[in-house]
């Protein structure tokens, strides 16, 4: 487990049990070197027989590493799995702001309509957490692949949907702008008062 964690790909050439769990967190080599990032070393893994791809792409989606989502997406990883104790993988990299893992996935196919487990969207969830870009990316996707019928939602309701809220961000943060130099105002002048 070490050696994954490391990157260590000379220990998985000698021959190292590859689907071998830990105790602690019943993660393999093949997960820890994805979340990792080790792109060598989980090729090796994967040509070497392991299993459990879709717990692997999980972990390489939370962990940022767009190299090694692709490898496991090559290598036949479920995109729209979700493994215990991790969700999927597309939620994996919205909760985690990994903006280009996230549009790998959905361009690769991943289903932006699921629900997290506290039932929200995955576009509520990156509101939620105040992602901007994530928001923005997700409602580009919303607005193709949602069928307007089945929601209930008029056709044109992605763009006045997104520029009210690109309008409360800018407005938002025009305000903190105005308070932070007011404050900054103020401190000026509580000095020339002493």
């Amino acid at each position: 487990m070490k050696a994954a964690f490391g990157g260590h790909v000379e220990v998985a050439k000698r021959g190292a049990s590859i689907n071998t769990r830990s105790n602690e967190h019943n993660e393999c080599a093949l997960s820890v070197a994805s979340y990792k990032g080790h792109p060598d070393l989980v090729y090796i893994l994967l040509e070497a027989g392991a299993d459990d791809l879709n717990f692997a792409l999980s972990a390489a989606s939370k962990g940022g590493q767009v190299t090694v989502v692709e490898l496991l997406l090559e290598y036949g990883a479920e995109i729209n799995s979700s493994t215990f104790p991790l969700p999927s993988p597309l939620e994996c990299a919205i909760s985690n702001s990994h903006l280009d893992v996230a549009t790998l996935l959905i361009e690769a196919g991943g289903n932006i309509n699921g629900a997290i487990s506290n039932g929200n969207t995955y576009l509520m969830m990156a509101a939620g957490k105040g992602d901007q870009r994530m928001v923005e990316l997700l409602l580009v996707y919303v607005y193709t692949q949602v069928d307007a019928q089945i929601v209930g939602l008029k056709p044109h309701w992605r763009g006045e949907a997104y520029e009210a809220f690109i309008r409360k961000n800018k407005d938002n943060n025009n305000n903190k702008k105005k308070k932070k130099k007011k404050k900054k105002k103020s401190k000026k002048t509580d000095r020339r008062v002493r």
